[in-house]
């Protein structure tokens, strides 16, 4: 209304899909307000800006949003000077990990649920160990009651069955300690719903792993970087990786390609353009 008044221009952006979404009574009742609440305005709303192609179709199948309203707007990343002082200061972070020589980090940030499946993230730490793959887990991020002593039981047996402490638990982090820990890393795993650090542990240059239906399953770059069910193939796929320069290479090398596209500044030129255009 405040749009209309005024005659300002109307944009709506979607970070939402159907993996993420409830089908309970409240949400039905929900889709179906604001299909007819779009429906009435839509000639009045300039565009709609999912942040990728399931965001979009969320769009279409839930409300109805015809297509040509709409324009996929990533998420992005802001770069920063990976050779400052500051990111190679970095001796707490260091000590905190007291990561080995050949020793590999696995990182994942994040609140922390069921949702995330988690426990599957330690379970392959123990396997990729197994397999004498040595490599640490680094879990960042809060868990609530129940969850968080779950979480903390299932670390502390899995480092008993390894004889070290290979998993490690923080509280969430401040963006600059948290792109520390990132820059300490090899790679990035998200078995559950996905968390916004992605693009900031991709410019890191860690190896990122998803699940095949993950939300940002446009930013793997690789077949072997899908993580499923069969964990002991997803620890098969992260060794080929390391031990095969030329298949790392070729990652990285992609990763670098779809970066670019993500950059802030890349991403504020096209909202402009779409600004200036609908």
């Amino acid at each position: 209304i405040y749009a209309l008044i005024f005659k300002k221009k109307i944009f709506i952006d979607c970070h939402q899909d159907k993996l993420n979404t409830k089908n309970s009574f409240f949400n039905k009742f929900h889709y179906f307000f604001w299909k007819i609440i779009y429906k009435i305005f839509q000639k009045k709303i300039s565009l709609f800006l999912p942040i990728n192609k399931l965001s979009k179709k969320y769009l279409i199948d839930f409300y109805n949003v015809n297509i040509n309203k709409i324009k996929i707007s990533p998420l992005g990343f802001e770069k920063y000077n990976k050779n400052s002082c500051k990111f190679r200061n970095n001796i707490f972070e260091k000590l905190v990990i007291k990561k080995k020589l050949n020793e590999r980090l696995i990182i994942n940030s994040g609140k922390q649920n069921e949702d995330k499946k988690i426990k599957n993230l330690i379970e392959l730490t123990k396997i990729l160990n197994k397999k004498n793959f040595s490599c640490k887990l680094l879990l960042i991020g809060n868990a609530s009651g129940e969850y968080d002593k779950y979480l903390n039981y299932q670390i502390r047996s899995t480092n008993l069955i390894l004889g070290q402490n290979k998993i490690i638990k923080l509280s969430f982090q401040k963006k600059e300690k948290l792109l520390k820990f990132l820059e300490l890393a090899d790679l990035a795993i998200w078995p559950g719903i996905p968390s916004i650090t992605i693009q900031e542990a991709l410019y890191a240059n860690n190896i990122v792993l998803l699940p095949k239906d993950s939300a940002s399953s446009n930013l793997i770059s690789s077949k072997y970087l899908f993580i499923s069910k069969d964990l002991d193939q997803v620890a098969k796929n992260i060794i080929k990786i390391f031990t095969n320069k030329n298949l790392l290479t070729r990652i990285r090398n992609k990763n670098k390609k779809i970066l670019n596209k993500l950059e802030w500044s890349n991403i504020n030129k096209d909202l402009e353009r779409y600004y200036v255009k609908y």
